[in-house]
């Protein structure tokens, strides 16, 4: 139905919306990425490779999103430049 949806409205994608009943997370990482190269900061990287989960580009070209299966760490959702929802 989505697919369908998205062609029909000529829409830019699907997206997916987390909420505290499914077992996903997102991992967000900013600025990490040369929108022209495609080249990856090293860090930005590492995580991409430790997660080993579906990673997309950014809606910026300048970032990436991962998704994962998780829980949200309590006390916050960033640290250290990261930010996961």
């Amino acid at each position: 139905m989505a697919v369908e949806a998205q062609k029909r409205f000529r829409l830019d994608g699907i997206g997916f919306v987390f909420s505290t009943n499914d077992p996903y997370v997102g991992v967000d990482l900013d600025n990490c990425r040369n929108p022209k190269t495609g080249e990856i900061a090293p860090r930005a990287l590492r995580i991409v490779q430790l997660l080993n989960s579906f990673t997309e580009i950014s809606p910026s070209g300048c970032g990436l999103h991962v998704f994962v299966k998780g829980k949200l760490p309590k006390g916050g959702n960033r640290k250290d430049g990261l930010e996961w929802w």
